[in-house]
């Protein structure tokens, strides 16, 4: 079950991300990039999240990843906190994260 938005977060197992280039995809663990396995190609800073969220031992939370984000993009702390919030809610939606 998926924890509350914004706490405890990480990338539910089974799901791997992957790089080519500028190309950023989130595929299934053990596919060989075949199309049945990408679940879609994202843009830097989704990948950018779905990275900090791979590596999470679970004590992650949305202020964490919006700190992190902020190091990496030059972006007002409220629109990236904004947009943390609705990635992370679709994630959730997706079931991608616990």
């Amino acid at each position: 079950m998926a924890n509350d938005l914004g706490e405890n977060m990480r990338l539910k197992r089974g799901y791997t991300l992957y790089k080519d280039g500028n190309d950023y995809m989130l595929v299934t663990d053990g596919s060989n990039i075949a199309v049945e396995d990408l679940i879609g190609y994202i843009n830097e800073s989704a990948y950018a999240i779905l990275d900090m969220l791979s590596q999470s031992d679970g004590n992650l939370t949305t202020d964490d990843l919006v700190d992190c984000m902020l190091e990496q993009f030059d972006a007002p702390r409220e629109v990236l906190a904004t947009d943390v919030g609705v990635f992370m809610a679709r994630l959730q939606e997706l079931g991608l994260v616990e």
